[in-house]
């Protein structure tokens, strides 16, 4: 992992004077991410899918077995659709993808700043004594405004992004020194949002 100072960036990268919630660049795994994107915008389209395919089954065994092919449809042809809608429209847009690569987050007067570090492969480079690879930074920034409500996991808590454009800002449990740490960070980004909807 590369290492954050509190107040200069990654060390040895730049020296900018900012001010990182966690210690360390950290990025959720990807069954994570599925995970929670399926909590956040997948539950409605399974469950409507499962009583879609439920009802092709009883239909098919009471009324006519041409309903079977009805409840395969939902299996087999729109599920694979809504998936690829999920992630084409979720998964893959900037206030969400970013969790799943290298980054830190950092607090401003009127939003977070999610800073992203990309490895950069430099082509004939022979200097094998660098122990740390060079890395591109690219940043976003959410306004308090956008965040909804935060929810609590057992290893992590789940900051909402709303519309227009939707996505969620994650911070784990695991990305800070320890327990007391990471529920102060908690609590200055709550309190940062809460004065926001004022």
């Amino acid at each position: 992992m590369l290492r954050i100072s509190k107040k200069g960036g990654r060390i040895g990268m730049d020296t900018a004077k900012t001010d990182f919630l966690c210690n360390e660049v950290f990025r959720m795994t990807k069954g994570d991410f599925a995970r929670k994107m399926f909590l956040f915008w997948g539950v409605t389209p399974a469950i409507v899918l499962s009583l879609w395919f439920v009802a092709g089954l009883v239909f098919g065994i009471v009324v006519n077995i041409v309903y079977f092919a009805v409840a395969a449809m939902a299996l087999f042809i729109v599920l694979p659709l809504v998936m690829m809608f999920l992630y084409y429209s979720h998964g893959l847009n900037k206030y969400c993808y970013f969790n799943v690569v290298d980054h830190n987050i950092s607090l401003s007067e009127n939003g977070v700043m999610v800073t992203m570090y990309f490895p950069v492969t430099s082509e004939g480079s022979d200097d094998t004594d660098n122990n740390e690879n060079e890395t591109k930074k690219s940043e976003v920034f959410i306004n308090y405004s956008r965040f909804g409500a935060y929810r609590v996991f057992s290893d992590s808590v789940v900051f909402p992004i709303d519309k227009p454009v939707s996505g969620f800002l994650w911070m784990p449990l695991s990305a800070f020194e320890d327990g007391p740490e990471f529920e102060n960070a908690v609590r200055k980004l709550s309190s940062k949002l809460t004065l926001s909807a004022f």
